[in-house]
C-alpha cells in the first residue's frame, strides 16, 4: 500500500470520534423535540457513547494483538455501520441509545487500531 494511502487512511480511522460527537451536539435539542425526551435522556446517548468507546480499547487491542488488526479493524467498522443505520431507524430514545452505545464501542476498534498500526509502522 502507498504510504499516502496509509497516511489518508490512518487519518480518517482517527477522525471517527471527533466526527462521531461533535457533528452530533448540535442535534441534542433537535433530538429531545423528535422524540419527546428530556434533555438528560438525550445527553445519555452521548454519554453512552463515550463511554462504551472508552471501555471498548482495553477489549480490543488485546484481540488485534491476537488476531490481527485487519480482522478487528473489519469487525469494528462493520459493526459502526451497522449501529449507525440502527441509530438513524431508532424508533424511540431507549433504542437510540443503545445504538449509540455499539456505536461507541465499534469506534473504539477503528481508533485503536489505527493508533496500534501507527505503532506498529
Amino acid at each position: 500500500m502507498p504510504p499516502a494511502l496509509v497516511v489518508l487512511t490512518l487519518s480518517l480511522l482517527l477522525g471517527l470520534q471527533p466526527i462521531a460527537t461533535d457533528l452530533y451536539l448540535p442535534a441534542l435539542p433537535a433530538l429531545t423535540a423528535g422524540f419527546g425526551a428530556a434533555m438528560s435522556q438525550a445527553q445519555l446517548t452521548l454519554t453512552a457513547l463515550l463511554l462504551a468507546f472508552g471501555l471498548s480499547q482495553m477489549f480490543w487491542g488485546p484481540l488485534s494483538d491476537r488476531f490481527g488488526r485487519r480482522p478487528i479493524l473489519l469487525t469494528g467498522m462493520g459493526a459502526f455501520v451497522v449501529a449507525s443505520v440502527g441509530s438513524t431507524f431508532s424508533p424511540s430514545i431507549e433504542h437510540l441509545i443503545i445504538w449509540r452505545a455499539v456505536q461507541g464501542a465499534a469506534m473504539g476498534a477503528g481508533v485503536m487500531c489505527a493508533r496500534a498500526i501507527v505503532r506498529d509502522l
